[in-house]
């Protein structure tokens, strides 16, 4: 075995790996370094029949996308040609690209969704309340977004099933589709800048609503939650799933509710008044013998009975804040349903995760129960029925690992790219022996197949054997 995985070459007419490594290293020793020895090349009909696979890496130094005919390499410099300028080293410029499933742009995606996060989150409050934003919280959301702009030409994207790097495609690519709108966003941020320093009030209102538009690039970062949710779907416990979970749908809530507070606020003014009152006379702070009209009360006090209201359109609870003209209660209404639809969502997908939480936690327990029951009727005795219970309940809180037969989603992949998928998985362990990291440098379309087809691995649990000593070998 290398490492966790058992080599065991398959029963057929072809030569094992072994053999094929022996006939390209016939007189080797068995110690030599990993880029040893530099003046090895690939053979011409090796070389050849590699360049009639197409097969895409992308590693940040090295981009290899060959998809010749046989008609093309066999032409006069064609594999020459196919060679040099499909498997040679990017220039300089070209290396510039980010690869969208790096872990820098993972991290730049996560600091995206935070800012993203920030302005829908005081833009509402400032617009409702005409607060004054001074200082780096002006500016420092503008020259991200702007920075976010040139970010934007050096992120490589998927067309398809295929990973597009090139700069040139990159830019053309964001051009066509989200370039108007995010300069488009740029431009009105620094607008609204350039109104608040001049006090010109009515534009600046105008242009902190267009900044509304960045709701729309919130679409883009509907990715990040995807990963982050596949990272918690991998990473976390079933407990802390569950955690997780709650807390995702308590911040939504949370944040619905103060969008829906700020709007609320927002139409309460009597300009937009068809009655000559507003839901803010039903609001006034009342004492013994006094009243104070809400108008007159804190910042803190009218946003906090704002979002009273909106809790209780999503909860659908008791409120004290009554309409009193026809565009509160149009927006009553559609606050109403829009409140029901989004909470009832909220709820189920709640109950579905609990109920999943429950149902492993249940199986678990039906298993250890009957375990239990097993060494108490045949009467083993306490040492050792302790250590069976430990074991079980190790194992059965670890989950065990998949294998390829456990995954039906792979079956629908195509030959060459399971082939490198499953040499990628084993490319830790075979680069750790001499002969087969030598290999893997000389040829790797031939280590390919010796992966896919000769090599089968098994992973073990702790304290688990992988043979008896003394057993007979079966392979």
């Amino acid at each position: 075995p290398l490492g966790r995985a058992a080599m065991k070459p398959k029963c057929s007419d072809k030569p094992s790996a072994s053999e094929l490594a022996q006939r390209i290293l016939p007189d080797m020793g068995p110690e030599l370094s990993r880029n040893w020895p530099a003046c090895i090349k690939v053979r011409p009909e090796f070389a050849k029949k590699a360049a009639l696979h197409h097969f895409t890496r992308s590693d940040g130094l090295m981009v290899f996308s060959v998809l010749k005919t046989e008609s093309e390499c066999s032409g006069e410099g064609g594999m020459e040609k196919s060679l040099n300028v499909e498997g040679q080293r990017r220039p300089w410029y070209e290396r510039l690209a980010i690869d969208p499933n790096s872990k820098v742009h993972m991290l730049y995606n996560a600091l995206s969704l935070v800012v993203l996060f920030y302005d829908l989150t005081v833009l509402p409050f400032t617009l409702a309340w005409d607060v004054s934003i001074t200082g780096w919280q002006m500016w420092g959301s503008s020259c991200f977004w702007t920075f976010d702009l040139f970010m934007n030409f050096f992120i490589g994207f998927y067309r398809a099933d295929r990973l597009v790097m090139d700069l040139r495609a990159i830019a053309k690519t964001y051009l066509r589709t989200w370039f108007p709108l995010d300069v488009s966003l740029v431009l009105i941020d620094y607008a609204a800048i350039a109104m608040d320093v001049n006090r010109s009030v009515k534009f600046f209102r105008f242009a902190k609503v267009g900044r509304v538009l960045r709701l729309v690039g919130m679409v883009r970062m509907l990715r990040v939650v995807r990963i982050v949710e596949a990272l918690a779907e991998t990473r976390l416990s079933q407990g802390s799933r569950l955690l997780f979970t709650v807390s995702r749908y308590f911040v939504a809530i949370l944040w619905f509710s103060h969008l829906l507070s700020c709007c609320w606020f927002g139409i309460g003014r009597p300009a937009f008044s068809d009655t000559g009152g507003n839901w803010f006379a039903s609001s006034p702070v009342r004492g013994p013998g006094w009243i104070l009209p809400y108008e007159d009360t804190s910042m803190v006090h009218q946003y906090v009975v704002a979002l009273h209201w909106a809790v209780g359109q999503i909860a659908l609870g008791p409120v004290d804040s009554i309409p009193q003209n026809t565009l509160e209660r149009i927006f009553c209404v559609l606050a109403t349903m829009i409140g029901f639809l989004f909470g009832s969502t909220l709820v189920s997908s709640l109950s579905a995760a609990m109920i999943d939480y429950q149902m492993s936690r249940k199986d678990k327990v039906t298993k250890m129960r009957s375990l239990r029951r097993y060494l108490l009727q045949n009467q083993v005795i306490p040492r050792l029925s302790t250590l069976v219970t430990r074991q079980a309940e190790n194992r059965l809180s670890c989950p065990a690992h998949l294998r390829e037969a456990d995954v039906p989603a792979l079956s629908l992949l195509s030959a060459t790219l399971r082939a490198e998928l499953k040499m990628e998985i084993l490319r830790p362990h075979l680069e750790s022996h001499p002969m087969f990291s030598l290999w893997l440098s000389v040829d790797e379309v031939a280590m390919q197949r010796v992966c896919f087809e000769a090599v089968h691995w098994q992973h073990l649990r702790s304290a688990e054997e992988l043979f008896a000593a003394g057993a007979e070998a079966t392979a």
